[in-house]
This record gives structure tokens, C-alpha cells and sequence, in this order.
């Protein structure tokens, strides 16, 4: 039962500290400053002044749109955003929701949101943006932006709660390791996952994980698929100390299982990890042990003490 209990999912937060009130408040005036150039580029788009939407962005803009086409220079810009709103009369943005800025440094910044791009007509289209600006001076500018579909506004926001998931997490003890990789499935409907559970190296057991939206419990739900036929389902649900997940699985046997397992972020990056309220046919099984579990880049394996 050993490898069951050690199956993870871990919980990144993403912290950027200030050192001061005067940090404190220049932060503040250069995330303002940033929120408007997005603001002023989008109206600037909802008037179909191409000009004026261009002079938000700095001398090596590139934009790259959906499916990969990518148009660089503030002149190609201007040119296709003039063709675009001859074809589309009537386009239209609108913010779906508040944009994330991340400040990178004295003069870099990434913001990232999601927007509706309406053509009467036609089926709407929700985006996320990713755009990364420059500071010239006393403006901020759009150097690079990249817009992704979003195949439902409402699943992506709602998944966006555990983007932390992102990346590559380990485990290990003495010689068991437990490897979990996550990723955004096209239009960032789903989060997938795949895990490995190996000894001295040899792979003993691996599986799927799959994390999406159900619009009609209106709840986060998770879907996990192993190696030795085992499959089960789970409800996330968000507390003061992170998440849980209330599991309900049959195993490769056909006996049924529960558990609710818990994560407690402790740090940027690692995760306290434990499974509670465990039961295999209605047997009850004692709790597990609180596992470590940190992101690949700073993981260093660790021994029991003799």
C-alpha cells in the first residue's frame, strides 16, 4: 500500500516581497503605470485607431497570436491591426478579468489576463495574453505579447487557482522516488498530469492525472489512472492552509477506496503533504506520514537517520 499513499500533487505559491514603505509605494506607482498601457492599447483597440494602439508598445514589439503566426515591429503592427478593423467593423475587447502583473525588475514586467475579443456574427473569442513590458523613461511599453485560446473562460479562471501545479515536483526517500510532472492540455481546458513512482532507478509505477472544471457541480475535479488499472476521482476544495482533495477510487482488485489528502505549502517551494480519513472496502487505514515534496530544480535526496 506503501507506493498508493505516496501518489502527490504539490502547491507552489508565488510570493514577491517589498523591502520598505518607499519600495512598497514605487512597486505600487510602476504596477499602476503598467495597468496603463494595458488599458490604454485596449481602448485605443475598441476606437480602431491603430496609431494611437501602436504607441503603446516599444520599438521591437512582437506580437504572436493564436496558432503561432507571429508579426513583428510597430509599422506590421499597425498595418494588420488598419487590415483588421477594416474587416472587422465592429470588433470589440473586453476584459474578462483583472490582469496579473508580476514587476521582474527596475524595468521589466509581465501581466498576464484574459480578454473576450467579440465580432458580431461570429462566435466569440476568450484569450489569455501573456505580455512582457519595458520601461522607457518615464512609460511602460508592450514589447512582446502572446495570446492563447481559451476553449471556456469560465474553466480557465477557475483553473487558474492551481496553475501553481506547473512544472516538475519530486519525493524522494532513501531509495524510492516519486517524480510528478504537470502541464496546460491545448486551450488550457485541462491540467495534465503524469507521475512515476521508481526504486534505485527502476520505474515500479506510474499513471496519469488529469485536473478540469465540471460546470455542473461547480467544483474543481480530478481524474487519476495508474499503471496497475487503478482509477479514481476526486473534489478539490480550498481552505486557509491550501487544498484538499476528497478521493474516491477502485483499485486494480475492485476493492474501493477513500481518502482526503491535504496539502500545506510551506514555502515558495515545497509542499506538506499528507492523506487522512484513509479506508480500503470500509477498513480503516492509519494516516500517512507528512511528506516533503519540492520542485525538481532545488531537490536534494534525503536519507533516514540510523
Amino acid at each position: 500500500m506503501r507506493k498508493h499513499s505516496r501518489v502527490m500533487i504539490v502547491v507552489t505559491l508565488f510570493l514577491v516581497l517589498s523591502s520598505g514603505s518607499i519600495l512598497a509605494d514605487d512597486s505600487k506607482n510602476r504596477d499602476e503605470m503598467v495597468r496603463q498601457t494595458l488599458t490604454g492599447y485596449f481602448e485605443a483597440f475598441n476606437r480602431h485607431d491603430a496609431a494611437s494602439a501602436v504607441k503603446y508598445w516599444s520599438a521591437d514589439a512582437e506580437y504572436k497570436a493564436p496558432g503561432g503566426h507571429k508579426i513583428k515591429g510597430p509599422e506590421k503592427l499597425r498595418k494588420r491591426l488598419d487590415s483588421f478593423f477594416r474587416e472587422q467593423p465592429e470588433a470589440k475587447i473586453s476584459l474578462l478579468n483583472s490582469p496579473r502583473i508580476l514587476m521582474v525588475s527596475d524595468s521589466r514586467a509581465v501581466a498576464r489576463g484574459a480578454v473576450r475579443l467579440e465580432l458580431p456574427g461570429k462566435k466569440q473569442n476568450d484569450l489569455e495574453y501573456t505580455a512582457i513590458f519595458t520601461r522607457e523613461k518615464d512609460r511602460w511599453l508592450i514589447s512582446r505579447m502572446d495570446d492563447e485560446h481559451l476553449a471556456s473562460f469560465e474553466s480557465y479562471s477557475k483553473l487558474s487557482e492551481l496553475s501553481w501545479l506547473i512544472g516538475e515536483w519530486v519525493d524522494s526517500k532513501n531509495d524510492e522516488t516519486v517524480e510528478t510532472k504537470f502541464e496546460w492540455e491545448p486551450n488550457k481546458s485541462f491540467i495534465k498530469g503524469r507521475f512515476r513512482i521508481s526504486i534505485n532507478g527502476d520505474s515500479e509505477f506510474e499513471g496519469y492525472h488529469f485536473i478540469g472544471w465540471d460546470p455542473v457541480s461547480k467544483s474543481l475535479k480530478s481524474w487519476v489512472f495508474d499503471s496497475e488499472g487503478a482509477m479514481g476521482q476526486g473534489t478539490w476544495s480550498k481552505d486557509v492552509d491550501g487544498w484538499s482533495v476528497t478521493m474516491s477510487s477502485i483499485l486494480a482488485d475492485g476493492k474501493r477506496a477513500s481518502a482526503i489528502n491535504i496539502f500545506r505549502p510551506d514555502g515558495p517551494d515545497r509542499l506538506i503533504w499528507r492523506s487522512t480519513g484513509r479506508e480500503v472496502s470500509g477498513t480503516p487505514l492509519p494516516n500517512t506520514e507528512e511528506i516533503v515534496v519540492v520542485r525538481k530544480s532545488d531537490h536534494k535526496p534525503k536519507k533516514d537517520k540510523k
